[in-house]
């Protein structure tokens, strides 16, 4: 039990590092939350429900050259809009903002116009202002327009440097993964077991669609194809054997693309393993046997973009066997990714 616990242990502090280092490192960027917009209007219901000014703002300010330098994001935590100074600074001080941007948006008979101010938490004051107005017909122009003005601010008066905005996702994509790692036991099969290494290859389909957006960032789907060997031998105080295992799998993975070519990918799927133990008894010869089971895998992923084509990350697996007594291993890898676009030509939104 107590070469159990251990195992137990090393495998946990295994995958807690593996998760620590795999948080991505990307590049500091100014925070500016863009607090919900006041929408004043002659009657309830005249300003229609498509017409959500924060959310569209942040789209449009994310598609500007301050992408990487600086990072829009809605200010989810507020539910009411602030209306006031006081408003936006309780705003700033309560969860630690450094800008907050917030204002009105009116309908006059067919016309949209638009204040929003800028606060600064650190000078205690409206840092800018920034004022459009056109037409009902036309409130997309006004948005980009607000966003334009914002940008410029940055980038003028501010001089803050244009950031470098990540590629595009790339869709209708084929990935050839390739991974060595080490694997350990958890729970009964520690016990006698212990891993030495193991090494896979596979291969990932990345449709068109879908496709969606998780805060300005493009999360996107994959399915993939993977053949695993593994070695395994005996703990020092049990007979000699080495465990050879094959496992087939088949994960669907969901990706998230963060800044500076950093991306985050969960997988879960079914798997197929085949086990040979080969063992040595002391005092009946030689062993071996030979089994098979279904199982289930998940999987956390950290890579970085070398450049279009090639991807290194780390990556941490957790399967199940399902034997009598279920196989249970903890698989930290390093990964390299090779990407080709199917048909020759990538294919982006």
């Amino acid at each position: 039990m107590k070469s159990s616990a251990l195992a137990r242990s090393g495998s946990l502090v295994a995958l807690g590092l593996l998760w620590a280092f795999a948080l991505p490192c990307e590049a500091r960027a100014l925070s500016v939350r863009i607090a919900p917009i006041s929408l004043v209007e002659a009657s309830p219901g005249e300003i229609p429900d498509s017409v959500r000014p924060a959310k569209d703002l942040v789209k449009k300010l994310d598609a500007t050259p301050l992408t990487g330098s600086l990072d829009f994001s809605p200010a989810d935590e507020v539910a009411a809009a602030p209306v006031s100074f006081l408003d936006a600074a309780r705003l700033c001080e309560l969860h630690d903002y450094p800008y907050v941007i917030y204002g009105f948006l009116r309908k006059q008979g067919s016309i949209y116009s638009s204040e929003l101010k800028l606060l600064s938490r650190e000078g205690k004051s409206i840092a800018a202002s920034f004022v459009a107005a056109d037409d009902v017909d036309h409130y997309d122009r006004l948005v980009s327009d607000l966003a334009r003005k914002i940008a410029d601010y940055f980038l003028e008066d501010l001089a803050l440097a244009p950031g470098v905005r990540p590629a595009e996702p790339v869709r209708n994509l084929f990935e050839l993964p390739f991974c060595v790692g080490y694997w350990t036991p958890d729970g009964p099969w520690s016990e006698a077991l212990m891993g030495i290494g193991c090494v896979d290859i596979g291969l990932r389909f990345i449709p068109r669609k879908p496709q969606v957006g998780v805060k300005s960032r493009p999360a996107y789907a994959g399915i993939g194809l993977e053949a695993e060997y593994a070695l395994g031998k005996n703990r020092p105080d049990c007979e000699n054997a080495y465990l050879h295992r094959i496992s087939f799998r088949m994960p669907i993975e969901v990706f998230l693309q963060l800044r500076g070519g950093s991306t985050l990918a969960l997988g879960l799927g079914g798997l197929l393993e085949f086990d040979i133990l080969r063992q040595d008894r002391k005092y009946g010869g030689s062993y071996a046997e030979s089994t098979s089971a279904g199982g289930i895998m998940s999987s956390f992923e950290y890579r970085y973009a070398l450049s279009d084509r090639v991807a290194l990350g780390l990556k941490a697996e957790y399967d199940t066997v399902f034997y009598s007594r279920p196989l249970y291993a903890i698989s930290p890898k390093l990964i390299l990714e090779y990407s080709f676009a199917k048909g020759g030509k990538a294919e982006s939104e």
